[in-house]
């Protein structure tokens, strides 16, 4: 696997570092990112034609500021496989699908702590291009979320897909907000969404309770399951996953 460290806002690919804040990358190709030490994180990513790119990013940066763009050119996929336990945030992400056949898959988990802000954008601005999103958060202690998500598909984009699911789960009283937003300006077009936010479903703990599982330990096999199975069961983020929810949930 590939490796991309974005380490006190320099990139380094493979060990080897970059001049600029642009990664360009093609083919078919697997890449691990780690942002590290970042004041504040600004990024473009090129992804380039007849490419089929595969990104796992795992976030332990205290930065409180980062945006990212992507850039996905024709007949391309950009698959994304993300996880953050991370404080105070605040993100933006904008993907823009450029051209004819590209297609972006975003399934990010974060467990959150304290107060985040996300905002992601994803512009269609060719036609045939499709978008899956695919968001699960929880958050426990302090942890507050507000998630926007703008689809944006522009008239003569047609054929068009996007699909946007946002789910939290809260285990503390302290509110969280997802606004799901769709401008779609053509008729031609595919689109979906659906958001919740709530709690764990007590008849699932009672479940695994009432088969001798403790229910500490139901809860942390619940959420583990929450977040992993949005990512793909990629072994890289669902270790760190596994690790972290291990530590917090004692």
């Amino acid at each position: 696997m590939n490796k991309i460290t974005v380490e006190k806002n320099k990139i380094y690919i493979n060990n080897q570092i970059k001049t600029n804040e642009e990664i360009i990358i093609g083919g078919n190709n697997t890449y691990q990112i780690e942002y590290q030490d970042n004041q504040q994180l600004n990024l473009n990513i090129t992804i380039q034609k007849n490419s089929n790119i595969n990104l796992f990013i795992v976030n332990k940066d205290q930065s409180k500021n980062i945006n990212i763009n992507y850039n996905i050119s024709k007949n391309s996929s950009l698959t994304i496989n993300k996880f953050y336990y991370k404080n105070e945030l605040e993100e933006t992400i904008t993907i823009n699908l450029n051209e004819e056949n590209s297609k972006i898959t975003y399934n990010f988990s974060t467990i959150c702590t304290n107060t985040q802000k996300y905002k992601l954008i994803i512009n269609h601005k060719a036609k045939a291009t499709t978008s899956i999103i695919s968001n699960r958060i929880v958050t426990v202690g302090e942890g507050e979320v507000d998630f926007q998500i703008d689809s944006n598909a522009k008239k003569g984009t047609s054929q068009c897909k996007m699909d946007q699911s946002t789910k939290i789960i809260t285990t503390n009283d302290v509110k969280s907000t997802i606004k799901p937003n769709m401008f779609i300006d053509e008729y031609d077009v595919e689109a979906k969404h659906a958001s919740t936010v709530g709690t764990i479903k007590e008849d699932q703990l009672f479940y695994l309770m009432s088969r001798g599982v403790k229910k500490s330990e139901a809860l942390k096999l619940i959420i583990k399951g929450y977040l992993i199975s949005n990512i793909n069961k990629n072994p890289f983020i669902c270790a760190n996953i596994i690790n972290i929810i291990n530590k917090y949930w004692r």
